[in-house]
């Protein structure tokens, strides 16, 4: 068995702790991130399926609508060189 005393084992009992502490600070972020990156994921995904949504409903409404009409492109008109 361990024959120190109390003293001689804190050291290393504050070096476990900081340890522990910081294992369980990391674990907690780790956590925090994941859960992070699964919001975004989702309302990524929402916004895909919204704007495909969007896309398919606007083509729907170009094609019962027909072809835009096509605009005749008149001559710019040039001006005489000034004297």
């Amino acid at each position: 068995m361990d024959q120190r005393t109390g003293q001689q084992r804190a050291p290393s009992r504050k070096a476990e702790d900081r340890i522990a502490s910081a294992t369980s600070r990391d674990a907690a972020i780790r956590k925090e991130i994941e859960t992070e990156r699964v919001k975004s994921a989702a309302k990524t995904a929402r916004l895909r399926a919204l704007r495909l949504a969007k896309e398919a409903a606007d083509r729907a409404e170009a094609e019962k609508q027909g072809p835009a009409p096509v605009k005749s492109v008149r001559p710019k008109m040039r001006r005489a060189p000034s004297q």
